[in-house]
């Protein structure tokens, strides 16, 4: 099962995908919503990432 729904369609073949977040596990107050953010941590993100085979070169 895909982490998102529509993600073999969403992003196109050689297309980009921008993802930024904490490097750390981290729970904040966004300034501009604020609305509270959470980052899960690189390692999770990159395992994420990995698993829907979105691996670029600059990953990290």
């Amino acid at each position: 099962m895909s982490a998102h729904p529509q993600g073999e369609t969403s992003i196109k073949f050689h297309g980009q995908f921008l993802f930024t977040s904490p490097k750390e596990k981290c729970i904040w107050q966004d300034i501009l919503t604020h609305r509270e953010s959470v980052s899960l941590g690189a390692q999770c993100y990159r395992e994420a990432l990995q698993a829907e085979g979105l691996v670029g070169q600059n990953l990290f």
